[in-house]
């Protein structure tokens, strides 16, 4: 998925707790067009955590020879300065942008309302609503998989709570749909923003065998292969005993074949 930003005229500062998450949006998030050597374009989204410093994700630049931002209807050319592509987390930086506003970021809780923003398929920013369905610890952080629904050229957009604070990174979705999709948490896009890993697959793109358990079963549970779904569970709390997500999923996998051999 990829993305471009929209900027008002304003130093970069922090977002009250208070300002309107159509607000924060439309002065934070930024489209993306990243082009290939042979002059593919892809494209997503940015959003603005400092000044002259963007985050998006790596699978929107990678392998791209010439990176822009969209301002104004005006493309704006920037650097790719370090990111995690395992991540998925990548950074870019744009010269002399001196126009727009950073977001001040929060913590994320399950059943909370969530806001997706972000360009999809290079149309007008988008905002569309959701909550929180499940967290899930992943170095070090805890991916968030939410029902807000976001597509392609949203990628990089900026997942927002109902007060504006930023909670992840937009980033991948299950091909089912519905409430898996899934955001890099906020806490990957302050850490060490130096490195320089921005080529390779991240997490969520791995062999299946190679994926995080909780990704696995998400996948089964997408596509309503609750066998699967047992036998990834199995797995899972046996790696994991400690670990609640793997049991509740062994739970709704022998739920869903119970109701299913009675007919419900």
């Amino acid at each position: 998925m990829r993305f471009l930003a929209i900027l008002l005229s304003c130093a970069i500062v922090g977002f009250s707790h208070a300002t309107p998450p159509a607000d924060v949006a439309s002065a934070s998030v930024a489209q993306v067009r990243a082009y290939s050597p042979g002059g593919a374009l892809t494209l997503g989204s940015a959003v603005i955590i400092s000044s002259e410093r963007l985050a998006t994700n790596c699978h929107v630049t990678r392998g791209a020879s010439r990176i822009e931002i969209v301002q104004d209807s005006r493309a704006l050319p920037v650097g790719l300065v370090g990111g995690d592509a395992v991540r998925d987390v990548c950074f870019l930086h744009a010269p002399g942008l001196s126009r727009g506003l950073a977001i001040s970021s929060h913590a994320a809780r399950v059943g909370q309302k969530v806001i997706a923003a972000g360009f999809p398929a290079g149309k007008p920013l988008t905002l569309t609503e959701g909550h929180i369905v499940a967290l899930h610890d992943y170095d070090g952080a805890r991916v968030i998989q939410v029902s807000a629904p976001f597509d392609y050229g949203a990628s990089g957009g900026a997942l927002l709570d109902d007060n504006g604070r930023l909670l992840g990174l937009l980033t991948f979705k299950a091909i089912a749909g519905g409430s898996f999709h899934f955001a890099a948490p906020a806490e990957w896009l302050y850490g060490d923003l130096g490195a320089m890993n921005v080529s390779g697959a991240p997490f969520w793109q791995r062999s299946t065998t190679d994926l995080p358990y909780f990704l696995r079963a998400a996948s089964m549970e997408a596509a309503r292969n609750w066998m699967g779904l047992m036998r990834v569970a199995s797995a899972w709390q046996e790696r994991e005993p400690a670990n609640p997500d793997a049991g509740r999923a062994l739970a709704k996998a022998h739920a869903k074949l119970v109701a299913t051999s009675s007919g419900q």
